[in-house]
């Protein structure tokens, strides 16, 4: 019977069981979060944007020439140095 803990194997040629184990788990949480992030940014609807889903919302204004939405130059410099 499994109480939700992972199953504890002896580890295999200096833990490779392991490696698998934290690598599939990893992979899980990488597409767990982007289906929450596409969910959120393009799907779900926000209060503050009208009711709009900030994708939408971001497209909208480009369309409508929107500089508020486009990147100056001291914010791609500040962007940039991020990296």
């Amino acid at each position: 019977m499994s109480d939700g803990r992972a199953m504890t194997k002896p580890a295999d040629e200096g833990g490779s069981i392991s490696f698998v184990r934290v690598t599939a788990a990893r992979d899980k949480l990488r597409y767990i979060a982007d289906r929450w992030r596409m969910d959120y940014n393009h799907y779900r609807p926000h209060g503050s944007l009208d009711y709009m889903a900030p994708a939408a919302f971001a497209a909208m204004h480009l369309e409508q020439g929107s500089d508020s939405l486009r990147f100056t130059e001291d914010r791609m410099s500040n962007c940039e140095r991020r990296s």
